[in-house]
């Protein structure tokens, strides 16, 4: 994992989502104001309210990801570093094109919480915030909230998985 550090932009996201910018932290209104920064693009202005995000956006397509998901509703996005580990990610130091993007708020006891997720191409990040549309932005330019570290995963092709475990 990366610490991911502060940045005025990083500042302006930690204000445009407390509301310290407008007072209005309605959805329209925080994408609004995040369409504006410097940095970064809207790639799909699609918004869902059914509670598709950015763990969604990453993973919904994978076979695992609606029955997990339903098994552990509550825990999904912050057990998920450990989940995608059972599922054949592995933490890489330097990303390539179409690995996953962890934030994660680290505690002093247990395992790092997971946040928020995207997709890494061409040195940027690709990813949902909430229901929001996709944005692209640098991978140091999310709010505190999302967490204070980023890891990079890439999944393992199932052969490589089999010789590591030995079958």
């Amino acid at each position: 994992m990366h610490p991911v550090p502060k940045s005025a932009v990083r500042n302006t996201l930690d204000d445009i989502f407390t509301g310290n910018i407008t007072g209005d932290i309605s959805q329209d209104n925080l994408f609004a104001l995040i369409r504006a920064l410097p940095g970064f693009a809207v790639l799909d202005e699609t918004t869902y309210p059914d509670g598709r995000g950015c763990d969604w956006y990453v993973f919904g397509n994978e076979p695992w990801y609606d029955d997990v998901r339903a098994e552990k509703p509550h825990a999904f996005i912050r057990e998920l570093p450990q989940i995608i580990a059972e599922k054949g990610y592995r933490e890489v130091e330097s990303p390539e094109n179409g690995d996953i993007v962890v934030y994660v708020q680290s505690y002093a006891i247990g395992e790092p919480a997971g946040k928020h997720y995207g997709i890494y191409a061409n040195g940027r990040v690709t990813s949902k915030f909430n229901e929001g549309p996709v944005f692209e932005h640098d991978v140091f330019a999310v709010p505190s909230y999302y967490g204070n570290a980023v890891g990079f995963f890439r999944k393992e092709p199932a052969e490589e998985l089999r010789a590591m475990m030995g079958i």
